[in-house]
């Protein structure tokens, strides 16, 4: 059973919730508590993951007791993200840097790199080590070219305002489809985190995603 969809997860709302870190990763080593272990060699490797890279990946998440929480291998749809643009978790964007297509890593993420104090919804709690298996499934160095403003993208209105019912629609894919108390509590904990003056509207500094576009 998945605690949230794969674009809140990783997106949407940890962006502001771990500390900052030096992206610059030995394989096979630990960083400040994070453990980045590789599981599968890439037989070929013209070049390496990097800083502005959007990546195209594939993952299992687990917590410590083995417990599936997310998988993209299940839903089929493999997810997006760009290095260096405050996307995912930082220990995720870390564990990811200096990657070869068809390598496969086991990311161990401390809380601090994680969710910190953060509990997601009710099913994961906070302070929570989570353990990711991922494989590089390919990678474009134009990333940068190629920014979306997501704040933006939810703003359908364009009047410099998340509603809930903004963020409901963009949230929404088939992990939420006929569940409306998980899509309840995914807006509940999305408001409490970024609605810093509680007006139920989230502005543009309120916002923990990408909001310009501007390199």
């Amino acid at each position: 059973m998945y605690i949230v969809a794969t674009t809140l997860a990783l997106v949407f709302i940890t962006s502001t919730l771990a500390v900052d870190y030096v992206l610059h990763p030995d394989k096979d080593k630990d960083f400040d508590g994070i453990a980045v272990t590789t599981l599968k060699k890439a037989h070929n490797c013209d070049r390496r993951t990097k800083k502005g890279d959007r990546l195209k990946v594939h993952f299992n998440a687990t917590m410590p007791d083995g417990k599936l929480i997310e998988s993209t291998w299940l839903r089929k749809n493999a997810f997006e993200f760009v290095i260096g643009e405050a996307m995912v978790i930082n220990g995720f964007e870390y564990g990811l840097a200096d990657m070869c297509i068809g390598e496969i890593r086991h990311l161990m993420i401390p809380p601090k790199y994680a969710y910190g104090e953060w509990q997601l919804g009710s099913t994961v709690p906070a302070r929570v080590t989570f353990h990711f298996t991922v494989e590089l499934i390919d990678f474009s160095s134009d990333a940068l070219k190629r920014k979306t403003n997501l704040f933006k993208t939810i703003d359908v209105n364009d009047d410099g305002l998340l509603s809930p019912d903004e963020v409901k629609r963009y949230l929404g894919n088939e992990q939420l489809e006929g569940n409306p108390n998980k899509m309840t509590s995914l807006l509940r904990d999305i408001f409490k985190q970024d609605d810093l003056d509680s007006d139920g509207y989230i502005n543009h500094k309120e916002f923990g995603g990408y909001k310009h576009d501007e390199l």
